[in-house]
């Protein structure tokens, strides 16, 4: 585990969170756009031709393209980086086992987080200046489930939750990101399993903690 904390810290980042408090502290950091959209416009060039038995599930699963067309994911974070963003996020929103259950696609989750990581940090390790680094934020979504919502008897338990966003934590980390985000929170429940999950794993395999960012419009009820 030393490599990969010296892979997530490294020489040039070993002070990520004071490079952080600098640029917030002097300008508008700027995060990339939309990578769901970008995949789709390429889609429609016709790339993408993702591989399991069903063709138009597969389509839709957009993080599968981290494995079936790195080149395309490479291409999306270079135009990023080029119109100006500091932190490029991993084309790994949905790569978790809860929401790979549709795709049948659960054996690969660590694959598709490692190489979705794998890829931003060689685009920005190439793009950054000594001046200004691009750092690599792991994308990680809510997951198909509200667990405020859950039924007490549902299969689907805060333990699962927590579990499926530490084996996705796994492969972001060791595929390289400096930052680890979670996106686009709305249940406050699957933040606080995600945010176990966060712990959890840095404690366990003795790593220091890299910076966490959340966003997120949780319910009013605090749900």
């Amino acid at each position: 585990m030393e490599e990969i904390q010296k892979d997530l810290v490294g020489a040039r980042l070993d002070h990520v969170q004071e490079y952080l408090h600098k640029i917030f502290s002097k300008r508008v950091v700027v995060i990339d756009g939309a990578m769901g959209t970008s995949i789709q416009q390429a889609l429609k060039q016709g790339v993408g031709q993702e591989v399991c038995e069903n063709k138009e599930f597969c389509r839709e699963n957009l993080d599968m393209m981290n494995i079936t067309n790195p080149e395309v994911i490479q291409k999306i974070h270079t135009d990023f980086i080029e119109a100006g963003s500091d932190i490029i996020c991993t084309n790994t929103f949905n790569s978790q086992k809860i929401s790979q259950q549709k795709y049948g696609m659960e054996d690969k989750v660590f694959e598709m987080n490692f190489q979705g990581a794998k890829i931003a940090r060689e685009v920005a390790d190439e793009l950054s200046a000594p001046d200004k680094w691009i750092l690599v934020a792991g994308s990680i979504g809510p997951t198909t489930i509200n667990l405020s919502l859950q039924a007490e008897d549902s299969d689907i338990k805060f333990e699962d939750i927590k579990q499926a966003y530490k084996e996705q934590i796994d492969g972001l980390v060791q595929g390289g990101c400096n930052v680890i985000l979670f996106e686009t929170i709305v249940d406050l429940k699957n933040f606080e399993a995600g945010y176990e999950a966060f712990k959890e794993y840095f404690t366990e395999h003795s790593l220091e903690k890299p910076p966490l960012f959340v966003s997120g419009t949780p319910i009013i009820d605090g749900k």
